[in-house]
């Protein structure tokens, strides 16, 4: 089973993009989420 990750908008995008590449991560933009410009606690939640 995928690691699963929701990555904050203010994670470095070149960063996301390497990351994207790695087989066995599952990770999800806020943005892609609804979820950006919601303050930390909210994206915790």
């Amino acid at each position: 089973m995928p690691a699963k990750f929701l990555i904050d908008e203010n994670f470095k995008g070149t960063i996301v993009r390497g990351l994207l590449q790695q087989p066995g991560l599952d990770l999800i933009r806020v943005q892609d989420v609804g979820l950006m410009g919601e303050s930390d606690a909210v994206i915790l939640e």
